[in-house]
């Protein structure tokens, strides 16, 4: 692939690029509701004592329980 100044790295077009934008914007409009409702779940159970602290291993993946 050659790129251009119309193109991007992966080959996509101003205009492709716009055009994908306007779907994921679409998208998202679509499921803000549903945001906000697992938003104000997740605080409840932060503010409940009921979530907990995640913890990760050196590369990356999450450790279950570190105590183990």
């Amino acid at each position: 692939m050659v790129l251009t100044p119309e193109t991007d790295l992966f080959g996509e077009s101003a205009e492709t690029i716009e055009a994908d934008e306007v779907g994921w914007q679409e998208e998202f409009s679509a499921s803000i509701e549903l945001l906000r409702s697992m938003a104000s779940e997740a605080r409840e159970s932060y503010l409940t004592g009921h979530a907990t602290p995640m913890h990760f291993a050196a590369d990356g993946r999450i450790v279950r329980d570190p105590l183990r």
